[in-house]
């Protein structure tokens, strides 16, 4: 399995731990960890799953993954390294709290289902419980991250379609939202395809 090795620039004062926080559900979640300003995590990429290690140290941001060939051209993305705070201009509030947490990129992902499918769980639940359920479907039906002893990648699609709505509300997901991943594991291919081509199409998709 590939093996990337590199190192970024980052930005002045950058915040690894809390610029890639939106990739986890909690100290728990199967599928990333950070101790400090180092993390790990995995994706599910077109290719295969990955996963990703980083950490900063001298304005450098020094990464390298296993099965990870296929995210070198987006890992810009990935950490927030387009993103220009300096240039965001918020109203009192925001702003308020921009500079309570500098230090924060937005990133965008190379991948979304996994993403769509968290967002998913987060509706009409409390944090925790959608958290919980992300976390016991990924220890049920995902399965060993790459190159990682403590690691999981969430579900793919492919196992998911062979589930019955059922199997996810016995993870503790709501009926609705069991029901919609389900229909989003079948679409996966589609959604990752237009997601590649921009946000626009994606939208107007």
């Amino acid at each position: 399995m590939a093996q990337i090795s590199t190192t970024l620039v980052a930005p002045s004062a950058y915040d690894l731990q809390r610029t890639i926080s939106s990739l986890s559900s909690g100290r728990q979640d199967p599928t990333a960890r950070a101790v400090g300003q180092r993390i790990e995590f995995s994706l599910l990429t077109p290719s295969d799953a990955v996963t990703v290690r980083a950490a900063v140290a001298d304005d450098q941001l020094q990464l390298d993954g296993t099965g990870a060939e296929w995210l070198v051209p987006y890992l810009d993305d990935l950490f927030g390294l387009k993103d220009a705070p300096q240039d965001f201009r918020p109203g009192y509030s925001v702003s308020a709290l921009q500079k309570k947490r500098p230090g924060i990129h937005l990133i965008r992902l190379p991948v979304l289902f996994h993403r769509l499918v968290q967002i998913v769980l987060h509706q009409l639940v409390t944090w925790e419980e959608a958290a919980w359920a992300w976390q016991e479907m990924t220890r049920r039906y995902g399965t060993d991250a790459p190159g990682s002893t403590e690691l999981l990648v969430g579900p793919a699609p492919e196992r998911l379609n062979r589930l019955a709505y059922f199997d996810l509300v016995d993870c503790g997901i709501l009926p609705r939202q069991a029901q919609l991943i389900l229909r989003l594991a079948r679409e996966a291919r589609r959604i990752e395809r237009v997601w590649q081509q921009g946000d626009g199409q994606l939208i107007a998709w």
